[in-house]
C-alpha cells in the first residue's frame, strides 16, 4: 500500500487534471477550424448585370440587376461589391461599415466620390460634364479603406 497516495476530498493534484486538459485542448482546436466560415447573410444579394470587382461601387438598376456605378452614365451607387463576379453571378452588396478597395490610393480623411473607370471611386472631386452625377460615398480611413456613408445624388446642370 505504500505506492498509493491518500488525498483529502478537497484537494486535486496536477496528475489528476492532466487527462482532462488534454481532451479539452483537442476540442478547442476543432472548434476553431469549424468557425472559420464566412457568413454572407448580412449582405444584400443581387444578380450581376455585368462583371463587377470587389470594392467597386454598385448601382441597382430598374431591371433589378447590379451594375458598376458610374457618375457619367446616370448610375448612382447603392453600395459596394463584396465579391468578384461575372455577369449573372450573385454579387453581395455592402451598404454600411467599412470597405477595402485593394487597388485604391485614397488620401486619409478625404471624402470619397463616385467616378467612372476601372476603380470607380476617388478622393478627387470628379470633373463634371452636363448631367453627370456628383455623389459622396464615404470617407477614407486609410489608403485603401473607406467608412461607407452613401449620400444623395446631385446632377450637374451646366
Amino acid at each position: 500500500m505504500g505506492s498509493k497516495e491518500i488525498i483529502a476530498t478537497n484537494k486535486v493534484t496536477e496528475r489528476m487534471l492532466s487527462p482532462h486538459l488534454r481532451r479539452r485542448s483537442k476540442t478547442v482546436k476543432k472548434t476553431t477550424i469549424i468557425s472559420a466560415k464566412v457568413d454572407l447573410s448580412n449582405y444584400d444579394a443581387y444578380t450581376a448585370g455585368e462583371a463587377i470587382t470587389a470594392g467597386n461601387a454598385v448601382h441597382i438598376a430598374a431591371d433589378g440587376l447590379a451594375y458598376k456605378a458610374d457618375n457619367s452614365n446616370n448610375k448612382p451607387a447603392n453600395g459596394f461589391a463584396v465579391n468578384d463576379v461575372i455577369q449573372n453571378d450573385t454579387v453581395y452588396i455592402l451598404t454600411s461599415r467599412r470597405i477595402t478597395v485593394s487597388s485604391a490610393s485614397f488620401t486619409v480623411g478625404n471624402k470619397v466620390f463616385l467616378s467612372s473607370g476601372t476603380i470607380n471611386v476617388t478622393t478627387t472631386i470628379p470633373t463634371l460634364a452636363n448631367n453627370n452625377i456628383l455623389q459622396r460615398l464615404d470617407t477614407a480611413v486609410s489608403t485603401d479603406t473607406a467608412q461607407i456613408k452613401i449620400e444623395e445624388v446631385r446632377i450637374a446642370q451646366l
